[in-house]
């Protein structure tokens, strides 16, 4: 995992009381990442705080994480974070070519008609078109960790201005 920004915002109230606010505003972010895709803002009762993939989607749906934890420090309280890039992406993208790669050519060996092979052929493109895709994600990572980091001042701001 590799670490793209880093920062803490201080939040003008109790850190159990930021924690029961934050709680109240989980939810699914406003500002879209990477072409389109949507995140969830969630905070648990121990004060970690997660930008992430909506619970229910599959693994690796967004590259990019923001990591976070409302903490006490000298008597005033903060949420610090990161944002992060997983690498796993790729890796499992390049596993699933070359499986796929795999699979192509035992059919195309095996098989030897020209249905399978036109098969074999759209799936090997298809595998190629979503690695290209998904390695856009690597280039997005600072655009999206820009994005969560803005959502999650926007969360900041909300629980600052709760009484208002």
């Amino acid at each position: 995992m590799k670490k793209i920004d880093k920062g803490k915002y201080e939040v003008f109230t109790t850190r159990q009381d930021a924690i029961d606010k934050f709680m109240q505003i989980q939810g699914v972010c406003k500002e879209p990442v990477n072409g389109g895709y949507t995140t969830c803002f969630y905070c648990y009762k121990d004060g970690k705080i997660y930008i992430t993939d909506p619970a229910g989607h599959r693994p690796f749906y967004n590259a990019t994480k923001l990591k976070g934890e409302i903490i006490e420090e000298d008597g005033k309280t903060y949420v610090s974070f990161y944002t992060t890039y997983s690498k796993t992406i790729d890796i499992s993208n390049y596993i699933i070519l070359l499986v796929d790669i795999i699979l192509d050519i035992i059919l195309i060996l095996f098989v030897k008609n020209w249905f399978t092979i036109a098969v074999a052929l759209i799936s090997f493109v298809l595998c190629v078109y979503h690695l290209g895709a998904n390695s856009e994600q690597k280039y997005h990572s600072t655009i999206d960790s820009e994005a969560m980091i803005r959502e999650l001042k926007r969360r900041v701001d909300t629980v600052n201005n709760w009484d208002k």
